[in-house]
């Protein structure tokens, strides 16, 4: 019997292992745990992550010795499988992407050359094919980016030219007339932050206002309509930069990311725009920064990201 229960706690843990090393897990609201779920193809931090009909697609980034990444990989939940689908024409790392009528947008980046994009190409999920876009007038990284009503609009970010730039520019894209416009700058310049839309607003969730400066910790709320900012007063568990954000029941999930002296964190929060409150939640497996996240029918997907100073493979899916 002992040599039972050693087996059997040996097993156990090559299984633990095993998860480990592949950095995937499940979260259950009933038991409170992690388990895992089909790791990336291409492990990847600094990439995109959006939900099309019922599918998620994982965007550009860099990987192992890779740093401008093309490639598009597109994950099922029902099947519990990742394919690889056509190149993103341009390489790029820290981009954005939003989904309007169907189709994808990659917005800006990180490209060869080191480059500061304004790149915008346009993906078709039903033809797997690519198409070229207007140009965004300001190129830029770690900017936030969301779609509300049939536009685009990134905000913030980040360029270096003659000096390193945090950015309060706000730049709105209409697909259909491929045309940018000029809105109502930030309150303040951001970068390293995510965008979320609710109720036709646009939420501006964590980041840092100065290259390597301190961190927000509040949100700012964005207007389409008036084109208007609003500061909100709720406070995040912490500051938090390069985070995963996702949005289910009109709540938004602020997920992993990292603070500007203490390094990668494994948080999870949920914010509630209409009380402007924050809850902790049960925390990720993984101390994991600069990853990607999506909700599907109310779970929430945080995929890749950068852990112990490697980009990893690893899918986590969330019940809240």
């Amino acid at each position: 019997m002992k040599r039972i229960k050693k087996l059997f706690a040996g097993v156990m843990c090559m299984v633990l292992a095993t998860q480990l090393l592949l950095g995937a897990y499940v979260y259950s609201a009933t038991n409170n745990a992690w388990a895992a779920k089909a790791s990336l193809l291409e492990a990847r931090s600094g990439h995109d992550v959006v939900e099309v009909n019922g599918k998620l697609y994982a965007v550009g980034g860099s990987g192992f010795g890779v740093s401008y990444m093309n490639s598009v990989e597109e994950y099922d939940p029902i099947k519990y499988l990742w394919v690889k689908k056509a190149n993103m024409p341009t390489p790029r790392s820290y981009l954005g992407a939003a989904v309007v009528n169907g189709k994808i947008y990659a917005v800006g980046g990180y490209g060869k050359d080191g480059k500061y994009l304004n790149t915008v190409e346009e993906y078709d999920p039903v033809t797997d094919t690519w198409t070229e876009k207007a140009s965004m007038p300001t190129g830029r990284i770690f900017f936030g980016i969301a779609a509300v009503n049939g536009r685009i609009y990134v905000m913030g970010g980040y360029k270096y030219t003659n000096q390193r730039c945090v950015l309060s520019t706000v730049e709105e894209y209409d697909p259909v007339k491929n045309v940018w416009t000029t809105k109502a700058n930030m309150p303040g310049p951001r970068y390293a932050f995510k965008a979320a839309a609710v109720n036709g607003k646009i939420y501006a969730v964590g980041g840092t206002t100065q290259y390597m400066g301190m961190g927000y910790m509040t949100v700012e709320v964005y207007d389409p309509v008036t084109d208007v900012w609003t500061g909100k007063q709720g406070k995040m568990y912490g500051q938090r930069e390069h985070l995963g954000v996702a949005v289910v029941n009109g709540n938004i999930f602020a997920i992993g990311g990292n603070e500007p002296v203490s390094g990668n964190k494994d948080t999870v929060q949920v914010y509630d725009p209409v009380k402007d409150v924050w809850i902790l939640k049960e925390s990720l497996p993984l101390y994991i920064t600069r990853l990607g996240a999506a909700a599907i029918n109310g779970k929430i997907y945080a995929v890749g990201g950068s852990s112990a100073s490697r980009d990893q493979k690893g899918v986590y899916e969330y019940t809240p």
